[in-house]
């Protein structure tokens, strides 16, 4: 196994981890923090999954809603976790370190989104 392999593993477990946590008061802290979250992947780094995390926001104020049910609990925990991460004082690296701050939090966001491309692209189609 590669060490690129080791480290998605180990993403993967800690996104999953993380997930099993969520509790419905986390989701709704999440569509409470959508404008920090907007805010903080406003930058550079995040360009790249800028459309995803807005999608991400759109579809878990829908679900919460009631609106939009086509989606595994499990997933909405795993998009959860992964978006109050992006927020959290509390990360593995501190995003005030410069040039390496925001790589687990764009880990994170990666992982989320191979673990769930394919319940973002059903909610996106329904838009």
């Amino acid at each position: 196994m590669s060490i690129k392999d080791m480290s998605q593993e180990l993403n993967v477990d800690f996104l999953k981890e993380k997930a099993d946590r969520i509790k419905d008061s986390d989701i709704e802290k999440v569509i409470k923090k959508s404008g920090e979250i907007i805010d903080k992947t406003s930058k550079e780094e995040f360009k790249e999954y800028k459309e995803r995390i807005t999608l991400y926001l759109e579809l878990i104020k829908a679900y919460k809603e009631g609106r939009y049910k086509d989606i595994q609990t499990e997933q909405v925990k795993l998009i959860t976790a992964a978006l109050l991460y992006i927020v959290s004082p509390f990360d593995l690296i501190p995003d005030f370190i410069p040039g390496v701050g925001l790589s687990d939090d764009i880990m994170i966001i990666k992982t989320c989104i191979e673990l769930t491309a394919k319940d973002l692209e059903k909610f996106k189609s329904t838009l």
